[in-house]
């Protein structure tokens, strides 16, 4: 019993660890999905508002309010990006990554459909 008392803290610890490594992954794949399909809206239409809403029907599990969506468009090309802070769960990766949290930042650009430069 003595040992699995020792023990269960660090398992947890590494649990959390793990669970935390996914979130971030699972988020940066979503947040490049959906800049993916802001930027092929912005390929075709130059609304905005459609380019908005468009990325942020890909955004599953995540608050509108706490992710920064910006739009470029240009005669050439359309540049959606997505800033998102992230707050670990681990309390000593809180402590790696700092009170802040870590940024997780992605982009993507699309050539304007019909326009060859």
């Amino acid at each position: 019993m003595v040992e699995f008392a020792l023990v269960v803290p660090f398992l947890i610890l590494v649990t959390l660890g793990v669970v935390d490594l996914g979130r971030v992954i699972f988020l940066n794949t979503m947040f490049s999905a959906a800049v993916q399909e802001g930027a092929r809206i912005g390929a075709v239409t130059p609304n905005f508002t459609r380019i908005q809403s468009a990325v942020e029907e890909e955004l599953v599990g995540v608050p509108v309010g706490d992710v920064i969506i910006s739009i470029e468009r240009t005669d050439v090309y359309t540049e959606v990006g997505i800033e998102y802070v992230f707050v670990p769960v681990t309390p000593l990766l809180s402590k790696i990554v700092g009170a802040e949290g870590l940024t997780l930042e992605r982009a993507a650009r699309m050539q304007l459909l019909g326009v060859f430069p």
